[in-house]
């Protein structure tokens, strides 16, 4: 596919240079670029080095669903796996060189976080959360549209309680962390997308490509993208 070849065309340089310059018009966040990097070292310059990291995440996120039974109960974890895994999209985007199945990855590993601390409130919940955020985050822009539907869904999900409170919900843990804990945990996050914006600290003009891809973005309309 053509996107799989423009993406094998950005490894070729960041092979060439020792890292990834991001381009804030590019659309595409840089974590994708230096995994396809290591599957090439790995496995050499073919079509199976540029898909296998696809499909292991693709994979992982299967792994993912079916951890959602403490908190959904089996059947419904096992059946949103099952339709998740053999959904037509889930499919073209695991055996495909691109950065949607890492999103996905990442955002339910987030999702994870927030349901562990919701219901255990400990170091755990907050480093899943952490690193899920921030890989959404160096994988693609589009996260803003994750996270956005993400706290929607919150606000809705509160004014139906209003109207229709739970009968069995479960009562907020006490916290098992501290105020440190909070911080060394954001600051990890905080320095991995640092870390792969900024081309391994060789490229700051990535950092600042990190705010202004939005703006860069929302004139895709009249740009003709």
């Amino acid at each position: 596919h053509f996107d799989e070849g423009i993406n094998g065309w950005f490894v070729d340089h960041l092979i060439a240079r020792g890292y990834f310059v991001y381009d804030p018009t590019n659309y595409h966040g840089p974590f994708h670029f230096y995994v396809l990097f290591l599957f090439k070292l790995l496995m050499g310059r073919n079509l199976w080095a540029l898909r296998f990291s696809s499909s292991l995440f693709g994979l992982a996120s299967i792994w993912l669903i079916l951890g959602f039974k403490p908190y959904f109960g089996k059947f419904t974890s096992y059946a949103a796996a099952l339709f998740v895994a053999v959904s037509p999209a889930m499919i073209f985007y695991s055996r495909y060189a691109i950065h949607e199945t890492e999103l996905l990855f990442f955002s339910l590993l987030a999702f994870h976080g927030y349901l562990r601390y919701k219901t255990k409130s400990d170091k755990i919940s907050l480093w899943l959360m952490s690193l899920g955020v921030a890989g959404m985050v160096v994988t693609k822009e589009t996260y803003i549209l994750h996270i956005g539907c993400f706290v929607l869904a919150l606000l809705c999900l509160s004014v139906y309680e209003r109207f229709s409170p739970s009968t069995d919900e479960v009562p907020k843990a006490p916290a098992q962390f501290t105020s440190r804990d909070v911080i060394c945990i954001v600051s990890a996050g905080l320095f991995l997308i640092l870390f792969f914006y900024s081309g391994l600290f060789q490229s700051k003009n990535g950092i600042y490509g990190l705010f202004t891809s939005i703006s860069s973005w929302m004139k895709t309309g009249h740009s003709g993208h």
